[in-house]
């Protein structure tokens, strides 16, 4: 969350220029913004830190601030709420899934979600008679699809329905200069599928699968799969022997003001039930039959001397455990907030937080490196194809501080009187006035990842850097 992550666009194919990759920055930072993508990106980073893989997603939709009479569709960044239901082509060798040709996006929908979203599904219209159709489709779906079927610990039910995402391949030859290649074009389209029939199919005019994968750590595959690792399954062992070390440690405790009495036999005669009650009630006084052996008085009944070294055992488990944990995590205790009273200088404390930083930056590289720039890649790609109607003005986030400006996209324009863009006619030639003009359909740019820190983690080290500079500073400065 202290990373300030990024990608950087620039120029590729030789009718590319700066000035249009700069617009591209701006309108994909723009995108981000209005997606919320960084909450997209940690929910799927969290879930491969811990689990191994996680999951987002790119979507398109309706651009509600351009004019309704074009429909204009806006690319949207979002997350996967349920990690676990993605599911990809399981012959793909690349850790982005870039050449996956499928993957399937399952989510369990009740009834009435699935009416609304599937309003001319066979589904739907046979369960148009709330009371009894209903009754008799969940009785045939059960049959016909059991495993399609779930039912809800609140005794509903719901249904399966999964989004199937596919490449389709064509070859193209191409010739020049007396050569042939062989190209290959990829579409990509999408079904909506349940277990009784097809629901919806659309068209997607990218050439990637819009399903971003996140990567914790990846295994060498083993029988086949490949295999993810995050920082929980390494850490299990360390945190089952702490818990048995805590389990034990309370249990000693809790035991100490219940141990048991010894008394000589026939000392509690008579007040047994008192005797039996002790443990549980404050009673202000115990009886009990005071005897002798051979004209010796016996000591009254004494409760057992608890074994101190049990709880001490117990209490040394937890520290040693505890490191056990750390090493896996790699999280020491200058990252958790704990001050070790043998790190006095907060440059010691510094190195050892930013051994934790080393020890976990898999994590962040991963997520910059692998999965935004996959998602880069969906985006430039979606972009000359959403954003495509000549004329079409839109929002940019220009500069470090995401200075708010319009564009108008694949048409000259130049600005208007209200500062706004408009097209650009012959009297503004003549006048000389600037014009402008960003292409997005023809030229080929690339993407380059950027991780930085957040603003706020900058001016905590600013200030830091402030406060070490201070006293060596001489008093007329």
């Amino acid at each position: 969350r202290a990373a300030d992550l990024g990608v950087n666009i620039h120029p590729v194919s030789e009718n590319a220029n700066k000035e249009t990759a700069e617009v591209l920055q701006g309108l994909y930072r723009r995108i981000e913004r209005d997606s919320n993508a960084s909450q997209a990106r940690l929910w799927a980073f969290n879930r491969a830190v811990k689990a191994g893989r996680g999951f987002y997603r790119v979507s398109t939709r309706f651009d509600e601030e351009s004019d309704p009479k074009y429909f204009d569709q806006e690319i949207r960044i979002e997350r996967i709420l349920h990690q676990e239901n993605v599911y990809f082509d399981p012959s793909s060798q690349l850790a982005d899934y870039s050449d996956a040709d499928y993957c399937f996006l399952a989510n369990y929908l009740s009834l009435d979600q699935f009416k609304v979203l599937y309003p001319n599904s066979k589904v739907t219209k046979e369960t148009q008679d709330k009371v009894f159709s209903e009754e008799r489709f969940w009785e045939s779906a059960e049959q016909e699809s059991p495993d399609w079927v779930r039912a809800n610990a609140d005794g509903t039910r719901s249904f399966l329905v999964c989004e199937y995402w596919y490449k389709t391949h064509k070859t193209k030859e191409v010739k020049s200069r007396g050569r042939v290649a062989l190209l290959d074009e990829v579409t990509v389209a999408a079904c909506h599928v349940c277990g009784v029939e097809t629901l919806r199919e659309d068209a997607w005019g990218g050439h990637y699968l819009p399903i971003i994968t996140v990567i914790g750590e990846e295994l060498i595959p083993f029988d086949g799969q490949r295999r993810f690792d995050g920082m929980i399954r390494s850490a299990k062992d360390g945190q089952k022997a702490y818990n048995f070390a805590a389990s034990s440690f309370i249990e000693s405790i809790a035991l100490e003001p219940k141990a048991p009495f010894v008394a000589a036999e026939g000392q509690i005669k008579g007040y047994e039930d008192m005797w039996q009650q002790a443990n549980t009630r404050n009673f202000p006084v115990l009886t009990y039959v005071p005897k002798s052996i051979d004209g010796t008085p016996l000591p009254p009944p004494q409760r057992v001397q608890v074994d101190q070294a049990r709880t001490s055992l117990a209490a040394m488990g937890l520290d040693v455990f505890d490191s056990f944990i750390q090493s896996a995590t790699a999280i020491y205790d200058p990252s958790l907030g704990r001050e070790n009273p043998r790190d006095k200088s907060g440059k010691a404390i510094l190195a050892l937080q930013q051994q934790s930083d080393a020890g976990t930056s898999n994590y962040l590289s991963e997520l910059a490196d692998v999965s935004m720039n996959y998602e880069a890649k969906v985006i430039l790609d979606l972009i000359p194809i959403i954003y495509d109607r000549p004329g079409r003005v839109t929002t940019i986030l220009k500069g470090e501080e995401d200075k708010v400006e319009k564009v108008m996209l694949n048409a000259p324009f130049v600005e208007g009187q209200d500062g706004n863009p408009q097209p650009a006619g012959m009297m503004d030639r003549f006048m000389r006035k600037p014009v402008e003009e960003y292409n997005l359909l023809d030229a080929r740019y690339g993407v380059s990842d950027e991780v930085g820190k957040s603003f706020q983690t900058r001016l905590q080290e600013g200030e830091q850097t402030l406060a070490q500079m201070m006293p060596s500073l001489p008093p007329e400065a």
